[in-house]
């Protein structure tokens, strides 16, 4: 077993930052049959239930082998909420 302590496990923010989030973001938006989510994807400080959230808003969006596009944008918004809880 091998441990490593790190002195900081969520991923750092630098000034502006949103630039390249938001070039990437559209890219990923751009790609079909593809949805970009979670503290990767959405580059989202966030805590483990508004992961699980984001997950089950994507199911939440797929419906009879059609993704609902509007309605995955409006989860968005929503995501944009989510704050940690520590």
């Amino acid at each position: 077993v091998y441990t490593r302590r790190l002195r900081q496990a969520y991923p750092g923010y630098l000034n502006g930052y949103e630039v390249p989030f938001g070039v990437l973001d559209r890219w990923a938006d751009s790609l079909p049959q593809m949805i970009s989510y979670g503290r990767q994807g959405l580059f989202a400080h966030d805590n483990t239930h508004h992961a699980l959230f984001m997950a089950y808003s994507a199911v939440e969006c797929l419906k009879d082998g059609r993704f609902d596009e509007a309605r995955w944008q409006a989860f968005r918004e929503v995501f944009r909420t989510h704050v940690v809880e520590d």
